[in-house]
């Protein structure tokens, strides 16, 4: 009978300890499963990576794919080609080429120069002349080498060119050839006197008497013992 309220006595000490045991653990579990499901969802690792490897490195480009036509703010600037220096100075020069010729005692020289000795556009005819004696030199046009052998001015009625000289008063001859053997020369006396300033010269072909127009074979400028030395610029040749 002792034992039995031993038993009870203890059973009432313990019963109340094993409640308040049982209790703490709910709520723990409790509090951890309202943590949980509180707390954001972590985002996966493989989708972090995946980002970043897409995002630092870009899809491969196939060599051989065609790219696309750059738009008209990317399209690169284009700019008219300056003509060459001849054509520049004489536009209707065709096929003809630019020659010199010297006969000593003479000293001749002829540049196509960007610098005062143009009239206009981007190139001009320097001549420089040192003439000796029976000497002679000059520079000129041919059409020998062209296609047929020669060029046809027989639609034109003028002969047209700007002149200036270095000092002034410089003279010259203008010639012209044709394949049949006849020649022309007009002196720049009967044409005008020259000064430092620019001044067109105006021939009429007709000037140049029975040189056939539609075979002309050249153009010259020549200096002889009268033109002694000089220099001389020309630019804007034309047949009008």
């Amino acid at each position: 009978m002792a034992e039995r309220d031993a038993s009870n006595s203890t059973l009432k000490v313990v019963a109340p300890i094993l409640l308040a045991v049982i209790s703490l653990i709910g709520v723990v579990v409790q509090t951890d499963w309202f943590a949980a499901r509180m707390a954001p969802d972590p985002v996966p690792v493989t989708t972090v990576v995946v980002t970043q490897i897409v995002g630092e490195t870009p899809d491969p480009v196939d060599a051989e794919t065609e790219q696309p036509a750059p738009t008209e703010e990317e399209a690169p600037a284009t700019t008219t080609p300056v003509p060459l220096p001849l054509v520049e100075i004489f536009p209707q020069v065709d096929a003809g080429e630019a020659f010199d010729y010297i006969n000593s005692p003479a000293t001749f020289t002829s540049e196509m120069v960007a610098d005062d000795c143009k009239h206009s556009g981007v190139y001009g005819l320097k001549i420089i002349y040192n003439i000796k004696n029976s000497g002679s030199g000059g520079w000129g046009v041919n059409w020998v080498n062209s296609p047929r052998g020669t060029i046809d001015f027989v639609a034109y009625s003028d002969l047209v060119f700007w002149v200036k000289g270095g000092t002034g008063n410089e003279r010259f001859k203008v010639t012209v050839n044709d394949s049949l053997q006849q020649a022309k020369s007009i002196n720049s006396t009967d044409l005008l006197v020259l000064s430092r300033d620019w001044q067109q010269v105006r021939v009429p072909l007709q000037n140049f008497g029975n040189v056939n127009l539609g075979l002309v074979t050249s153009l010259t400028f020549d200096f002889s013992v009268k033109n002694t030395g000089g220099l001389l610029c020309i630019d804007d040749i034309s047949f009008e």
